[in-house]
């Protein structure tokens, strides 16, 4: 779910500043065209022809998005795992949330869960990063366990361990 908000702020962020954009391009074509300063004017003109297509696009997409966290919360909070159920939750149609499920997936908005097509489960297979491993210190003989992704340090006389 932190990704997705992330990629949302983002989205958010550039929505708001072509929002900006073509709001101010207007006065800045008047003003340049006004006053004979052409940088403004052309400036102006760009911002609003861009931003005249960009700001709906962004708009949408970010509306699209929301309902993408909606389902994430749906599957990550509210423990729904058959997309059925989460499209009457969400109110869209199984296939669009089929759609959007895949995509949360392809995104890497969802993490740990594995889809068939129709149902979400959780995905028992651990990845090695995220594997506890209990050791033995060969110089103090201290039992303690490290992540793989972590050196292996004895806590008691902090002696590196390797396998």
């Amino acid at each position: 779910m932190d990704k997705l908000k992330k990629d949302l702020k983002i989205l958010l962020i550039f929505a708001v500043l072509s929002s900006v954009l073509l709001v101010t391009g207007i006065p800045m074509i008047i003003v340049g065209a006004g006053n004979g300063l052409t940088v403004v004017m052309v400036l102006g003109i760009v911002f609003t022809a861009v931003n005249f297509y960009a700001c709906p696009l962004l708009w949408v997409f970010y509306g699209d998005m929301h309902i993408h966290k909606r389902i994430v919360f749906a599957i990550e909070t509210e423990k729904l795992r058959s997309t059925p159920v989460i499209a009457s939750q969400v109110g869209i149609s199984v296939e669009q949330t089929e759609k959007m499920v895949r995509k949360c997936f392809e995104k890497g908005w969802l993490y740990g869960y594995v889809f068939d097509g129709t149902n979400i489960s959780v995905n028992n297979a651990k990845a090695p990063e995220d594997t506890e491993v209990f050791a033995v210190c060969p110089s103090c003989g201290a039992s303690f366990s490290y992540r793989l992704t972590e050196p292996g340090v004895c806590p008691c006389c902090k002696t590196p361990y390797t396998k």
